[in-house]
């Protein structure tokens, strides 16, 4: 019994070496996930915190990684496109919305997109687009709208209806302020007839090559001028010119 009180004894400083050099292993590796966790908070993996920098033509966007929805791990550099969504009426993320009402998300959200587009069709694009809604939607060779003119109310809108086909599913209601052969402003919208939750769409010039399609629930017609201005203040945060 005294041989093995000994041999006992004698274990104990190894066995005290190993518990260090095994405590002082967990800990390097303790310390490694700690930095990698810190790695991927201000990376890719955290949309919150993280801030991604594309650039489009001579302009680059760094845009908080929480306002993009497809693809918030998109790489930085050289893009053609950049999807975004934000939630009206404050133009917040989703992340920052303090609801999970399914119906409420699909009435306030926004899509956008900020794309490249050629030199001279861009700055006309808004035209062009108008153009060949009317053509395509409403059959009217002459570009110009036509037929009944409604007045929105509390706005400076005037609307339209077109339908090529007679179909309801075809029809849109086209919103305008100024001529309508050549409006200074147009919204694309939906009716009730042919969508059972009615969106406008619209397309405009934003600076250089660039430009933006927006898209909300038509139940926010009336907002129309506080989204669109709200929406070049967040693209003009973003924005810094590369031009040398």
């Amino acid at each position: 019994m005294e041989f093995k009180y000994k041999f006992n004894t004698m274990l104990i400083p190894i066995i005290i070496a190993i518990l260090i050099f095994s405590i002082s292993g967990c800990d390097e590796t303790v310390e490694k996930a700690k930095e990698s966790s810190v790695t991927k908070t201000g990376g890719y993996d955290n949309a919150e915190s993280s801030v991604g920098r594309f650039t489009i033509n001579n302009t680059t966007f760094e845009v908080p990684r929480k306002y993009i929805p497809f693809n918030a791990n998109q790489e930085n550099g050289n893009v053609g496109a950049i999807n975004l969504r934000y939630f009206l009426p404050n133009f917040i993320s989703e992340s920052d919305r303090n609801s999970d009402d399914r119906q409420e998300y699909l009435r306030n959200v926004v899509h956008v997109l900020v794309k490249e587009c050629d030199g001279v069709k861009c700055k006309e694009i808004s035209y062009i687009n108008f153009k060949n809604t009317i053509k395509l939607r409403g059959d009217i060779d002459s570009g110009c709208l036509q037929g009944e003119e409604t007045k929105l109310e509390g706005t400076n809108l005037k609307s339209y209806i077109i339908n090529s086909t007679n179909s309801r599913k075809s029809e849109r209601e086209i919103f305008i302020y100024g001529d309508q052969c050549n409006p200074e402003f147009y919204l694309v919208c939906g009716t009730n007839n042919s969508e059972k939750y009615p969106s406008c769409k619209r397309w405009f010039h934003y600076r250089d090559n660039i430009l933006i399609n927006y898209i909300f629930r038509k139940i926010h017609l009336k907002n129309y001028l506080a989204i669109e201005n709200s929406l070049i203040s967040k693209l003009d945060e973003y924005a810094s010119d590369n031009m040398e």
